[in-house]
């Protein structure tokens, strides 16, 4: 009977230490802006809100497709913030570093702007279309308006594909890096352009 007990007791304290696994932490991936052309300055401020995502892209979660539509998300991956939160630091940056305006910042700042810049993630996925690395896709929409008035000047959008060079999260987050680089330089480009025909609109 003591045998029986001893080898209960043994059982039981195994069980309670030794083999319960904590769940590895997730790997935290980051993008970097873009650098965009230079030019001259534009007399002009701008704001970005917080971008507008499509369904399924609105937290941390680095999200693929597949083929039947299916949307999921990569196990063991994220990205460093809520991906609006990412998108719009990304594009202030590189807008404020271009040195194309007068002054770039996010929402909630105490300072007036002129113009306010309005963006839509439409996508930022992995897709795959059957066997072998996917094709990440990125698109963004943009409109931008006079802070003043909430007039609209232009609506445009801007997207990349980009193939993953292998079907490993290192490559994957490789062609996430690319595609929304071109992208974001896109719609950027469009929206400095369509700031430089508001200036040449001036009274002089």
């Amino acid at each position: 009977m003591r045998i029986v007990v001893a080898m209960f007791v043994l059982a039981a304290g195994l069980s309670g230490c030794g083999f319960t696994r904590e769940a590895p932490l997730p790997v935290t991936y980051r993008l970097s802006a873009p650098t965009l052309a230079a030019g001259d300055t534009l007399p002009f401020e701008l704001s970005l809100p917080l971008p507008v995502p499509a369904p399924g892209l609105a937290g941390e979660r680095i999200a693929a497709v597949y083929p039947d539509r299916r949307l999921d998300y990569f196990a063991g991956a994220r990205w460093g913030a809520d991906l609006p939160i990412v998108v719009q630091s990304l594009l202030v940056d590189a807008l404020r570093n271009s040195g194309r305006l007068r002054a770039v910042q996010g929402e909630g700042s105490p300072f007036t702007v002129t113009h306010v810049l309005q963006v839509e993630v439409l996508r930022f996925e992995a897709s795959y279309a059957g066997k072998g690395p996917p094709t990440v896709q990125v698109a963004l929409a943009a409109t931008l308006g006079r802070r003043q008035g909430r007039a609209v000047i232009a609506s445009y959008s801007a997207s990349a594909a980009v193939p993953a060079t292998a079907d490993r999260l290192g490559a994957i987050a490789a062609a996430f890096e690319q595609a929304f680089g071109q992208a974001a330089t896109e719609l950027s480009a469009r929206t400095l352009e369509s700031l430089e025909a508001e200036q040449k609109a001036l009274p002089r």
